[in-house]
């Protein structure tokens, strides 16, 4: 019989003063039960056996180095590469590429180096250089570049149908900044402390795949806030690690102060989450030991376990990582030669690894663009 753990599901109503008046919130307190780990995992277990494997072609214009984010429509994929290309590329929903986002180039019409990107109505919005939006069409037609510096950012989304927008400000003053759509600040949260604790985190902006709710995630807090129409933050999700959680008021002010070397790795760090329609993927450290939890939104169920006590007996490789979603699919990264390394070390057993996964690996080139793996979980 497999192990099944179960999410402690635990509504509290919380007052939030806004413009209109007071305003409830239900939160959901997702409760990391620690004793309730699992051993022993396949990845084939936890998810539907309808997979798709979308290998990105690989040209001299689409050559991707570091995978930043990736945002997917019905039909197509768009890659940032903030790092190495500095480039958004497009493909088509079956790996094909399409284009470029935008010329890179220091002009007005051109992307000089893309921070951050969201869709919106068949249009890109790029925060470029941290100080403007530059909007495209699907053709990669210009469209209109307004500056938001001197605030600037190093993160920023909108929310749906409306004219609020948040930034991750990554300066001296606060963490999240919500504006008008002129940028206008309405609403700042969370001043700065120290670069420890305002340290950028992956994926601190996202929006719910179910009802397009904004979600803000802040580092070393275990606290998920939703963002309404009025620019305020509002407890979303919780996450708590018993006697392993974070207090806020344990936290140094100074960044040097021996607690960060000495006793940090005692508490549980999330590194990142991400959440399909139907589940969340919640990715987290403790005692120098990366850990994983999965729990369905529909029963509140969990899936505890380390991330080494995981088989990905799919691609036969350990190393793919969750870089975004689609629907209730959560999207992997697998680079192409540990797919190759995989197959190539189980040759001996043609009944491993997923079937669309061995014919893939036949003609896959080591150096070419990563492949994505979309996994719907089933539990």
């Amino acid at each position: 019989m497999k192990a099944i753990s179960l999410i402690v599901l635990v509504f509290i109503l919380f007052a939030c003063t806004t413009k209109s008046g007071s305003e409830k919130q239900e939160v959901e307190t997702v409760t990391i039960d620690l004793s309730q780990e699992l051993d022993k995992l396949n990845l084939s277990d936890l998810i539907a056996e309808d997979i798709r494997i979308i290998p990105l072609e690989t040209t001299d214009r689409s050559l991707i180095g570091k995978v930043s984010k990736v945002l997917a429509t019905a039909d197509y994929i768009f890659i940032l590469d903030m790092l190495m290309a500095q480039s958004i590329f497009m493909f088509s929903k079956d790996g094909k590429f399409i284009r470029k986002i935008g010329e890179s180039g220091p002009g007005p019409k051109e992307i000089g180096r893309p921070i951050d990107f969201f869709i919106e109505n068949q249009e890109i919005f790029v925060l470029d250089m941290e100080t403007h939006i530059k909007t495209f069409d699907f053709e990669g037609n210009f469209i209109e570049s307004r500056e938001v510096n001197p605030r600037g950012g190093i993160g920023f989304s909108k929310l749906n149908g409306s004219g609020v927008f948040a930034f991750i400000t990554g300066n001296a003053d606060f963490n999240l900044d919500i504006t008008d759509h002129d940028f206008k600040v309405i609403h700042s949260y969370f001043p700065y402390q120290n670069r420890r604790i305002d340290a950028g985190i992956i994926n601190p902006l996202f929006r719910n795949e179910a009802d397009g709710t904004l979600i803000y995630r802040r580092n070393m807090n275990d606290t998920l806030y939703s963002i309404n129409s009025g620019g305020e933050l509002i407890p979303y999700r919780m996450f708590d690690f018993g006697n392993k959680s974070i207090r806020q008021d344990l936290l140094p002010k100074e960044e040097d102060d021996p607690f960060w070397n000495n006793q940090m790795n005692a508490f549980a760090q999330i590194w990142y989450y991400f959440e399909t329609a139907s589940h969340g993927y919640l990715a987290f450290a403790l005692n120098e030991e990366f850990w994983t939890g999965l729990h369905s939104k529909n029963t509140g169920e969990v899936k505890l376990f380390k991330r080494t006590s995981l088989w990905n007996d799919v691609t036969l490789e350990n190393n793919s990582y969750p870089v975004g979603v689609f629907q209730d699919h959560m999207i992997f990264l697998v680079e192409p030669r540990n797919i190759i390394k995989g197959i190539a070390d189980a040759s001996a057993d043609p009944t491993l690894g997923h079937p669309k996964v061995r014919e893939l690996a036949k003609n896959l080139d080591p150096d070419s663009n990563p492949v994505l793996l979309l996994v719907k979980y089933d539990f």
